[in-house]
């Protein structure tokens, strides 16, 4: 069950939002938000926006992004987005929780990863370290 706008302002303006007082409370501070939106555990999707035909790991030779390169440039980038999920959130993946979508005739590659997430603080790591990634435009 998600909170519509108008349930999280009246929410915000009674205060109930407000971390706990040991919490660090700035725009900067990773996870307070979700945390007042959702309970953890939960199954979080994590959604990634990227380039699908340049490989960061070796040079294949191919630069005019023919299919069969592609096809190995998407595959590497979903592996890697799925590997830093799981090892960031130190969850596995379960078969049948990835989705993959080609946009724009196959240059870009959007990816949904579904896991178990402990915390809040999790999901900002998680983008962060898929952000280091030169291949990610878009992470939300």
């Amino acid at each position: 069950m998600g909170a519509t706008r108008f349930d999280v302002a009246v929410r915000a303006l009674r205060g109930e939002l407000d971390p706990p007082e040991w919490v660090e409370n700035t725009e900067r501070s990773s996870g307070i938000i979700l945390s007042a939106l959702y309970q953890f555990p939960r199954m979080y999707t994590f959604q990634v926006v990227g380039k699908a035909g340049s490989s960061s790991s070796s040079g294949s030779g191919a630069a005019d992004g023919a299919s069969g390169a592609g096809s190995s440039g998407k595959d590497e980038f979903v592996k890697a987005v799925v590997g830093t999920v799981s090892r960031v959130a130190q969850a596995e993946v379960e078969d049948g929780k990835v989705e993959v979508k080609e946009r724009m005739g196959g240059k870009y590659v959007s990816v949904s990863v579904d896991v178990m997430t402990r915390a809040p603080e999790i999901v900002g790591l998680v983008y962060d370290e898929l952000g280091k990634d030169p291949r990610v435009m878009m992470r939300f």
